[in-house]
C-alpha cells in the first residue's frame, strides 16, 4: 500500500472530533497489506504517523518518508518489495493531492512501471474549476504537469462551451492513464463534483 500524500493519519473535524484518514484506515483493514509506504512533505505529520504505526496492534512492515513524492520517486521505489520468479507484487497507490501543482504525472508514470493499481482523487472543483483562468494562461504549466498532456489546450479550446473545466481535467488524466497502459475509466464525481475520482487498473 502506497500513499503519496499521507498526512498524520487523523484529522480534526470542526474542532470537535478526531477521525481516521487514509493511512490509519489502511492500517486497520481486516486483511492487512504486506507492506505500507507513506509519504508526506510535512515533518510533523510524518512524526505523528510514525507514532500511530507503533500503536497498531499487529507488527507491520511500514516505511514513512518525509519529502515531496515527486522528488522522491527513486527512494519510494527502493522501499517497495521486489518481485521475483516465485514472488509477485501487486500494489495499491492512493494519490490525494491538495492541489494540482502538488503532483506531477511523471511520478505516476514512474510508479506504473510496476504492477500497480491507482486511486487518484482529482481536485476538480476546489482547484481546477475555480482556477480555469490562471491555469489557461500560456505561461502556466500546472495542467500539463498534472495530467501529463502538454497539448491539453487544443482540446479545451474545442470543448463545448458548457463543459466544466474540472471534469475536463479529469478526462485529460484518464486519457494519459490509458496512454501508459491502464484500462479506460469513466467519471466518478464525488460530493457534487468537489473531486473527481480516477480508479485505474492495469
Amino acid at each position: 500500500y502506497l500513499d503519496l500524500f499521507a498526512g498524520p493519519g487523523e484529522a480534526l473535524v470542526d474542532l470537535k472530533a478526531l477521525v481516521a484518514t487514509s493511512p490509519q484506515m489502511a492500517l486497520e483493514v481486516p486483511d492487512r497489506f504486506d507492506q505500507y509506504i507513506f509519504v508526506d512533505t510535512d515533518a510533523g505529520y510524518c512524526e505523528g504517523l510514525r507514532g500511530r504505526v507503533k500503536q497498531a496492534k499487529a507488527e507491520l512492515s511500514t516505511t514513512v518518508l518525509h519529502g515531496d513524492c515527486n522528488a522522491m520517486v527513486k527512494e519510494i521505489l527502493r522501499s517497495m518489495p521486489r518481485p521475483s520468479q516465485s514472488f509477485s507484487v501487486l500494489s495499491l497507490c492512493l494519490v490525494d493531492p491538495y492541489k494540482m501543482s502538488s503532483l506531477s504525472f511523471q511520478t505516476i508514470e514512474a510508479l506504473a512501471a510496476f504492477r500497480m493499481d491507482f486511486l487518484v482523487l482529482v481536485p476538480t472543483f476546489m482547484d481546477a474549476h475555480r482556477n480555469v483562468r490562471p491555469y489557461s494562461r500560456p505561461e502556466s504549466h500546472t495542467i500539463a504537469r498534472f495530467t501529463g498532456a502538454p497539448d491539453w489546450r487544443n482540446r479545451w479550446i474545442a470543448a463545448p462551451y458548457y463543459e466544466d473545466f474540472g471534469l475536463f481535467v479529469l478526462d485529460e488524466m484518464n486519457r494519459s492513464m490509458e496512454r501508459i497502459g491502464f484500462l479506460p475509466t469513466g467519471r466518478h464525481d464525488a460530493h457534487r463534483g468537489l473531486r473527481g475520482c480516477l480508479d485505474a487498473r492495469a
